[in-house]
């Protein structure tokens, strides 16, 4: 271990140890909620469910591009509820998944930075069921998507290619996730300014050259790291304590912000993720004719584009049942495929949904999603 993880794991002593004395509770760990433009509307139900299941953190609702008719629906939200705060991070276009993490985590000014995806629920308490895992680590993840809930989670031996749908890898090392996450500042602070390192998802030509050396060192070169794998896995070679968990009372759906939308922006939608970011993905390899899979193992690609249609017909099949709800009409689908645990995953967060939507009703007498 080098002499800067020597020093970085002296002073690590949990997310809530020594070095977050200054914290007077858990009340003052606020997640950082990111909304993008054409998701507010439905989403409502997720956030108010936080604010009613859970008694001590805060949560910030940020608007990412988000149209002033979404941004005005954030700020009413807010005022429901105390422990709800809003800010607008852009106004004219929707920045990507880890810019945004970039920049609010430049913005923190406490001592964890903690963010969760917008379309995670709630069930009950779950941050209860997360603070005893706050003592002893430096970054704590959770969030595991209703598609990909029952695995794998954990990234094949030689496999290059580190989507999101991976958590661990075969030795058993995190790689976290970005759909939720507490990380201690001050041990993220020092990784992102010594090694170069941010959220953003990366080719291995993109990585700073101190990151590189680092996680080449630690047997961790891979093709591509999806949005946060980079910085978690650097985190996680200095000899950091970071642990994934499961907390049975938060749900997240995966892909949601971006398929439940109005009918009005399917054209957009179809534009922005169909065409755009595998367009940039492409154009960012390092000549135009390259496939940004150009290398990668037939198995491990195929595997890959199983995990996209999977999530894409569990997002898809959720977001129409939340457009259902709103319009009052009735849900016509009944979800299948051929694994039987992901249809009773989903059929669970389906039911769960339904309730979250009677409850939103009855705390905003009956007005559905106005």
């Amino acid at each position: 271990m080098s002499a800067t993880s020597d020093h970085n794991v002296a002073e690590s002593c949990g997310l809530l140890g020594r070095k977050t004395a200054q914290l007077t509770g858990l009340s003052e760990i606020t997640f950082n909620v990111i909304f993008v433009r054409g998701a507010v509307r439905w989403l409502r139900p997720f956030v108010h469910s936080h604010g009613r299941q859970t008694r001590t953190p805060r949560f910030r609702l940020i608007s990412n591009g988000c149209t002033r008719a979404e941004r005005r629906m954030l700020r009413e939200l807010c005022d429901q509820n105390d422990r709800l705060d809003y800010q607008t991070i852009s106004r004219r276009r929707t920045m990507s998944h880890g810019a945004v993490l970039n920049e609010l985590c430049s913005q923190e000014q406490s001592a964890i930075f903690a963010f969760m995806d917008s379309d995670s629920f709630a069930t009950g308490d779950w941050f209860q069921q997360l603070a005893p895992y706050l003592r002893d680590q430096d970054a704590v993840f959770a969030g595991s998507s209703v598609w990909n809930q029952d695995g794998p989670h954990t990234l094949a031996r030689g496999s290059q290619w580190l989507s999101d749908a991976f958590d661990r890898m075969y030795d058993d090392s995190c790689f976290g996730s970005s759909c939720f996450a507490l990380y201690d500042m001050r041990v993220l602070s020092d990784c992102m300014r010594d090694t170069g390192s941010c959220f953003n998802e990366c080719f291995w030509h993109e990585i700073p050259p101190t990151a590189q050396q680092e996680l080449a060192g630690g047997g961790k070169k891979m093709v591509f790291y999806d949005t946060g794998k980079l910085l978690n896995i650097i985190v996680g070679l200095r000899g950091h304590m970071c642990k994934n968990v499961h907390l049975p009372h938060l749900w997240h759906v995966g892909g949601m912000s971006s398929l439940v939308i109005s009918r009005r922006r399917l054209a957009h939608l179809v534009d922005i993720i169909g065409i755009l970011q595998p367009l940039r993905r492409f154009l960012r390899c390092s000549r135009l004719s390259d496939d940004p899979m150009r290398g990668i193992a037939a198995e491990e690609r195929e595997r890959y584009h199983q995990f996209n249609r999977r999530r894409e017909s569990v997002s898809h099949h959720l977001g129409v049942l939340l457009r259902c709800l709103q319009d009052g009409q009735p849900f016509p689908l009944t979800f299948q495929h051929q694994n039987e645990a992901l249809v009773a995953t989903v059929t669970r967060a389906e039911e769960h949904i339904r309730m979250l939507h009677v409850v939103w009703l009855t705390s905003n007498g009956g007005d559905r999603y106005n």
